[in-house]
């Protein structure tokens, strides 16, 4: 579903506040990846250990039925919590972004310049293991009348 989507909310809190932002996440091998300024408060966040909570969903259809309250939507949606750290390596860093790259379109990493130092130190891309997850799924026709 991640490899599908790309879109992902991750939320985590902050001073006891709930934040919730859309990101590009993205899928190499075991690792979720997504990229934030560097020093932002989600990139210390994350390097300082805490956990965060990415959530992914897919409307497919409704469904209706005769009955207002026996409507029902097929869809799918997970929930990942994930712990991570800063992507140092330059060679890490440029191969996750590539993958990302040509899944926009095949090839783009060869159509643009690799990023400079200058990208790399403003750039942090955060690495994450998913700890826990679930996903939920509907599918077929509405029940009840």
């Amino acid at each position: 579903m991640v490899d599908e989507l790309r879109l992902g909310h991750v939320g985590f809190t902050q001073g006891g506040q709930l934040i919730i932002i859309p990101l590009t996440v993205w899928r190499k091998s075991d690792f979720l990846y997504f990229h934030v300024t560097n020093k932002s408060r989600l990139q210390k966040l994350v390097d300082a250990g805490e956990t965060i909570c990415i959530s992914f969903a897919q409307y497919d259809e409704w469904m209706l039925a005769k009955s207002a309250f026996h409507h029902s939507a097929n869809y799918r949606s997970a929930v990942l919590f994930c712990r991570g750290e800063r992507v140092h390596d330059f060679r890490e860093f440029d191969e996750a972004f590539k993958v990302i790259m040509n899944d926009i379109e095949p090839s783009r990493w060869e159509q643009v310049h690799l990023p400079s130092t200058q990208e790399h130190k403003g750039t942090a891309l955060m690495r994450l293991t998913i700890e826990e997850g679930s996903f939920k799924s509907r599918s077929g026709a509405p029940t009840g009348n």
